[in-house]
């Protein structure tokens, strides 16, 4: 089984990234790291999954509890305050004032 994370870059790749701003090929033009077809499928994929990853670890109840105020009255457990609603209609375009 071939590795999705063998990615064959191109030698100046280190030297590309390691440049604050990349390496200029012309004056305004950031060199690009060329890479095959299949490559840039596999550099793609990983990228993909990554955000997929950092985006359910977000989600996740341990890092966000959805255990505000707001939750709990959007759930019906939680009176709002007067102060609360009025803000509350303000946010939604009703307020008067």
């Amino acid at each position: 089984m071939e590795d999705p994370f063998d990615i064959r870059f191109p030698p100046n790749t280190e030297k590309t990234c390691a440049t604050p701003g990349g390496r200029r090929c012309s004056t305004a033009v950031p060199c690009q790291i060329a890479l095959s077809a299949e490559d840039r499928g596999k550099a793609n994929n990983a990228y993909d999954n990554w955000g997929q990853s950092i985006s359910k670890h977000e989600r996740s109840p341990r890092i966000s509890a959805f255990s505000t105020k707001f939750d709990a009255f959007l759930a019906g457990s939680y009176p709002p305050t007067a102060d609360a609603m009025t803000g509350y209609n303000l946010f939604k375009g009703k307020g008067k004032g």
